[in-house]
Order: C-alpha cells, then sequence, then structure tokens
C-alpha cells in the first residue's frame, strides 16, 4: 500500500477478496453479502472496487481532507467509498490476507449489512 502511495495513488484499498481469506476468518454470509454489496457500490456510484467492506484503507492527507463523512459505525467504508467516487480519484487496490481473529467478531452480519447497504441507496438518490 505505502509503495503505491509514494507512487502518487490517491486511494489505495486492500482486498481480501483479492487476496486470500483463511479459513474461518470470515463466514459464507459475509463473504457473500461482502460480494453484494460491493457490486451495489460499484453500480450505484460508478466505483471500481473489489472489497467494499475490507477496512483496510490508505491515502494522503489532503484526500482526507476533502471528504464529507458522516458515517458513524460499519457504513463508514461505504461512505468513505461514496465520497471518494464523487471526488473522482481512483482507487488502487492490493490483495491482502485476511486471518482469523482472536476475539469475537463485532458485525452483526444482517443488521450491519442492512445500514451499509441503505447508506449506498440514500446516498445515490437521496443526498446527492
Amino acid at each position: 500500500m505505502l509503495d503505491l502511495l509514494q507512487r502518487g495513488s490517491k486511494v489505495v484499498i486492500g482486498s481480501r477478496l483479492k487476496g486470500k481469506i483463511e479459513k474461518g476468518a470470515m463466514s459464507e454470509l459475509n463473504i457473500i453479502g461482502n460480494r453484494l454489496l460491493t457490486l451495489m457500490a460499484n453500480i450505484l456510484h460508478q466505483g471500481g472496487t473489489s472489497d467494499l467492506c475490507a477496512g483496510f484503507w490508505g491515502s494522503p492527507g489532503d484526500v482526507l481532507g476533502d471528504l464529507k463523512l458522516s458515517a458513524d459505525g460499519f457504513d463508514f467504508e461505504a461512505d468513505l467509498f461514496i465520497q471518494i467516487s464523487r471526488g473522482s480519484y481512483s482507487i488502487a487496490q492490493v490483495p491482502i490476507t485476511y486471518r482469523r481473529r482472536p476475539t469475537k467478531q463485532k458485525l452483526n452480519s444482517l443488521k450491519d449489512g442492512f445500514k451499509i447497504g441503505w447508506k449506498l441507496i440514500r446516498d445515490k438518490f437521496i443526498r446527492q
């Protein structure tokens, strides 16, 4: 990620779905949900990511200063993606390895998935 940022990339995302997911690190439901949310984000916001919910983002401070973020939970990555897409910043991606957590996950798959999906829809059709 640092190499891409040092070479001028404005946004770099670590993609679990292009990399390796250790057995037991993500449930099948989470993988399917993430793929659907990623597809939704790419269609609605003309973006180019393979892993919307990766949570592993890098960007120079000047880009972050331009974003008007409003999310306060698991919809944060969707908010980042929407704002970056609106700002016409290109997204570079690097494959990453996602390992099993030593602690219980905080994500409530269905509830948080709906919150992320609603954020994508609301910001496309209501808050343009």
